[in-house]
């Protein structure tokens, strides 16, 4: 079963100016397994200075730290999708709670004449009953190894992006690229989102290679940046 949503709406430039952020409300209903997302914008006098970017938060609610956050593409990307497996780059797959979800714009880049904008919202939803959903890419805990470490320095890059947010590579292509410039660590650190942690905790479960370390780069406006890694271990490997 489908069901399709259209909202548009207009911001002046002073609107913007006061609040950057816009929030749509909408409806999933129970036994949703599909969320599709389509914008677009444009400025009533043609202006190419524009830009307006596109996230979503599920019933968890838009406050930090609610849990609500399933990812952000900026303006990079036109359309996305979630999926209880499997999601656009920059989107967190899960379980799809029926109740209130909000897509919000970024209202970054708007022109004096303002921005007029269209988002199609396309819900599909099972006609059977849903089995429990367990967490994509869920690891168990694992022990950290003891052992001496003697000081020495580091050789590696704290600042990437992959195609789950502004990236032209994957993360596995992203980490070739520093097993060959023979790098000690590399963090992923991807605009607005936490999409890429489970991709890294895959790929290295699948290669035997050194965890990348979780990063995001947090952009809250034009020119508010804040970067942040969380490292989970420190994985030693011999050069070659």
């Amino acid at each position: 079963m489908r069901q399709m949503l259209q909202f548009e709406g207009f911001a002046s430039q002073a609107q913007a100016a006061d609040e950057v952020y816009r929030y749509i409300a909408f409806e999933v209903p129970s036994r949703c397994i599909r969320i599709e997302v389509a914008y677009h914008f444009a400025s009533p006098e043609g202006s190419q200075d524009a830009a307006v970017d596109i996230g979503i938060f599920d019933i968890r609610g838009t406050e930090p730290f609610t849990g609500g956050f399933r990812g952000w593409s900026g303006s990079d990307r036109r359309t996305f999708f979630i999926e209880r497996d499997r999601a656009t780059p920059g989107y967190i797959p899960g379980a799809l709670p029926s109740g209130t979800w909000s897509i919000v714009l970024g209202l970054y880049e708007v022109p004096e004449p303002g921005i007029r904008y269209w988002v199609t919202v396309d819900l599909e939803s099972s006609t059977s009953e849903l089995k429990p959903h367990t967490r994509a890419g869920a690891q168990p805990p694992q022990s950290r190894a003891a052992g001496p470490v003697s000081a020495r320095w580091f050789r590696g890059d704290l600042h990437s992006h992959s195609v789950h947010s502004d990236g032209s590579n994957t993360i596995p292509e992203i980490a070739r690229f520093a097993k060959l410039r023979k790098l000690d660590f590399l963090a992923i650190t991807d605009h607005n989102t936490t999409s890429h942690h489970a991709e890294n905790r895959r790929h290295a479960t699948a290669t035997g290679a050194p965890h990348p370390w979780r990063g995001s780069d947090h952009v809250q406006r034009p020119c508010q940046r804040l970067g942040a890694a969380r490292m989970d271990r420190i994985s030693r490997h011999k050069r070659r």
